[in-house]
């Protein structure tokens, strides 16, 4: 009998059952660290694709009723409206203040790497702000910056990677690595 004819002894197949119960385990680990990092990159997107309206939200959002009509008014809703008609101006006070905390912490963020990439002479940042907050068409953006259009792509991509850490934090690092 051969060595390929012979039936697997019980440590063999213990042995080979680990090793591949490893590979299966590591490979869905890699695959949900890519899934993470698609979404903080995602997020990073949308967050900076809708930041001129964020701010337009900050700025103009109603959060109390005395922003939103004259106090004898006020007064007659005051006794009209129910908790629910309260709440809904509650919810849009909240919503106003996350919105602002959100703000405050990507403008930190974004000034911070705007430093940092003037710092280091790279065009990343004015890329990313030029695409994205800017809404400029990715032609006009190489042309000024002086590359060819795909490498303003990857310019943008590499922004984005660098402003979901610092948006993001460690979780975000972790996944960008891995």
């Amino acid at each position: 009998m051969t060595d390929k004819e012979r039936p697997y002894t019980q440590a063999e197949i213990i042995k080979l059952a680990s090793k591949t119960a490893i590979e299966v385990y590591d490979k869905k680990c890699k695959e949900q660290a890519r899934y993470i990092r698609k979404r903080y990159i995602d997020n990073t997107k949308k967050l900076l694709r809708g930041y001129r309206e964020l701010q337009t939200h900050i700025a103009e959002a109603v959060s109390n009723t005395t922003e939103s009509m004259p106090s004898q008014l006020q007064a007659v809703l005051a006794e009209v409206f129910d908790a629910k008609g309260f709440i809904k101006v509650v919810a849009i006070a909240q919503s106003k203040e996350r919105t602002e905390v959100m703000l405050s912490h990507v403008d930190a963020m974004l000034s911070a790497y705007q430093r940092q990439c003037e710092y280091n002479n790279e065009p990343y940042f004015n890329v990313v702000w030029r695409y994205y907050i800017n809404k400029e068409k990715m032609a006009e953006i190489a042309d000024v910056v002086g590359v060819e259009e795909r490498t303003a792509w990857r310019y943008a991509d590499k922004g984005i990677e660098d402003l979901s850490i610092l948006l993001w934090g460690a979780a975000a690092l972790a996944t960008v690595q891995g």
